[in-house]
Parts: C-alpha cells; structure tokens; sequence
C-alpha cells in the first residue's frame, strides 16, 4: 500500500511539474544571483542621472517575469500618454500596407485634444 501512494505521489509531481511550465500566471523563481537585466538598469540610471527632469522607469521581462523599477512610485503628471496607443496604432497600419509613414498630415483645429491631464 505504502508503494502504491508513493508511485501515486510521484506521477501528480511529474504531471504537475509538465503542466506547471505551462501555466504562465504562476509565479517564477530565478535562482541566479546576477540578474539579467541588472545591466539595463543601469544603462538607464547612467542615461538619465545628468538629464533634466525627473524619470520614473518601470521594467518587466514577460518572459522571465523578471522586473525592476527606478523611482517607480514617483507620482508623475500624465504628458499626451494618449500618444503610446495611437503610435502603436499608426505602426500597425504601416505594417499592413495601409498607410505611409512618410505622407504628411495636416492636423485641423477640431483634430486636437483640448481638454484635461491627470496624475499617473
């Protein structure tokens, strides 16, 4: 009986374990004392250490889950953030052929954003 549980016990490790590798909102442990991305952090703090302004910086590995933040719970005041999406956006157009990167635009006065920013 005692043979027949451990054997049980063993097979829930290795299928747990297979599946495990698979499930990517588990937490992951990096056992390895220098950090792979300690390098990029500190080509950022050399970057921004002599420029004016203040810098909050928030990094994330998706596939380690490997992170790192500088100064990240500065409170900072939202500047055109609205920016990111719509770039990503104008890239994603280029890329299927629909648009030109290089054609000009111009912006009418009803095309512009007029109101309020907030605290990020």
């Amino acid at each position: 009986m005692d043979r027949r549980k451990l054997t049980t016990i063993l097979i829930f490790a290795l299928i747990f374990a297979i599946i495990g590798r698979n499930l990517t909102f588990l937490p992951t442990i990096n056992l390895s004392k220098q950090s792979e991305n300690a390098n990029l952090k500190e080509q950022i703090i050399d970057l921004t250490k002599n420029q004016h302004g203040l810098y909050s910086i928030y990094f994330k590995n998706l596939k380690t889950g490997e992170y790192f933040g500088i100064d990240e719970n500065q409170i900072e005041t939202g500047a055109s953030v609205n920016k990111v999406p719509i770039a990503t956006a104008l890239y994603y157009l280029a890329g299927k052929g629909k648009i030109n990167l290089d054609e000009k635009v111009t912006i009418g006065k009803d095309d512009v954003q007029d109101y309020g920013t907030g605290s990020i």
